[in-house]
């Protein structure tokens, strides 16, 4: 993703969210202290999923397949490390589901892209899949859907 914001090219996800964010406020937002470990290895750990699951999906459609590189199976063994990892954590984080914040944004996005594309299996992750359906009611999301 890329921004370009008052002639200034922001190329990071994160960052244009945060600089949106700093420069027009939270609106609805929960706000989550940039520097709460906590959430900042939430959403580490939701984008290395993705990013993990976005190279195993691309190699995939190039017809690289796990048997034949052993690069796409460890890229599919950390999104379900990651996977595990964030399932264990949904529910206790502050911004999972009584509030709404970046990192459950960066979340349900996430996973929503997994769903999209058949990435991976979501729903063998309650915790995860819970989180999605009481966030998908969101009018804000359901608004946003492109389906």
């Amino acid at each position: 993703p890329a921004a370009r914001i008052d002639d200034v090219a922001i190329f990071d996800s994160a960052a244009i969210i945060q600089h949106l964010v700093r420069r027009f406020g939270p609106g609805t937002l929960t706000l989550v202290d940039h520097d709460d470990i906590g959430s900042r290895n939430f959403t580490t750990v939701t984008d290395g999923a993705l990013d993990a699951l976005i190279n195993a999906f691309y190699l995939a459609k190039d017809g690289v397949l796990p048997a034949q590189a052993s690069y796409v199976e460890k890229q599919l063994a950390r999104a379900a490390s990651a996977m595990t990892w964030l399932d264990a954590r949904v529910a206790e984080a502050p911004h999972a589901l009584e509030h709404f914040g970046l990192p459950a944004i960066a979340l349900y996005t996430s996973i929503d892209w997994m769903r999209f594309r058949k990435a991976y299996d979501v729903e063998q992750h309650a915790a995860i899949a819970r989180f999605m359906t009481v966030h998908a009611a969101r009018e804000s999301v359901a608004a946003t859907d492109p389906r």
